[in-house]
């Protein structure tokens, strides 16, 4: 536009540089409308991430520079940081891990932000009906804690433990996905876990173990 401006008013400097000035503003203008388009379509919620760009978010030398030395998430200011097997923890910590009033109180902290997104007063009979054979095997692991012992046999019984936590884990949230549809399902654990979840960690080697755990450990 500013060439074809050039050839046809340069014998009126005056027309000429009026209509540069306007020509100018236009250009600069779109810049910023095709800028700030671009900024707002790659703006996602945070439990539309896949888990790779959370790890990447999370992980990058720029990410981890940019947080404090001690590596901590807070779920209420980067919940997108958390995998989702993470917050599904959490879930299933604050509605199935303690009795009475106790877990009357941890509960009202979902309940609140859930009822807002739209679930109902049965979300925890909906969740424990899909969550159950890993909220039964929480339980018996923590028994299974409690001996402290460093026997071998205890060991190794740790270990598939761990391990069968770990895939009936996985199982339990593509249940609560079938359950109450995965993107809802998803919105209940970035928009009303996270904001009750932080956690400190160490970064050495965490992204590759938390990608193998929400893999189910496969």
């Amino acid at each position: 536009m500013i060439s074809y401006l050039a050839d046809r008013f340069h014998n009126d400097r005056r027309l000429f540089l009026a209509l540069l000035v306007v020509a100018l503003f236009l250009e600069a203008t779109e810049v910023k409308a095709s800028e700030y388009k671009k900024a707002s379509t790659s703006h996602k919620g945070s439990w539309s991430w896949s888990v790779e760009e959370r790890l990447a978010a999370r992980f990058s030398p720029d990410a981890l520079k940019a947080r404090s030395h001690v590596q901590v998430v807070h779920g209420k200011q980067t919940p997108e940081l958390f995998l989702p097997w993470e917050l599904f923890d959490q879930l299933i910590n604050l509605g199935f891990d303690s009795q009475g009033e106790e877990q009357l109180t941890a509960r009202r902290l979902i309940e609140e932000h859930a009822a807002a997104l739209g679930f109902g007063v049965d979300i925890w009979q909906r969740l424990e009906a899909s969550a159950s054979p890993f909220v039964d095997l929480r339980r018996a692991e923590a028994k299974l804690a409690k001996g402290h012992s460093t026997s071998p046999a205890d060991v190794v019984q740790g270990q598939d433990m761990a391990l069968r936590l770990c895939q009936t884990r996985a199982e339990a949230i593509a249940a609560a996905k079938a359950e109450f549809g995965e993107e809802q399902f998803l919105r209940l654990l970035y928009g009303a876990v996270a904001p009750t979840f932080s956690r400190a960690y160490v970064v050495e080697g965490l992204a590759d173990y938390l990608r193998y755990v929400e893999g189910g450990c496969q």
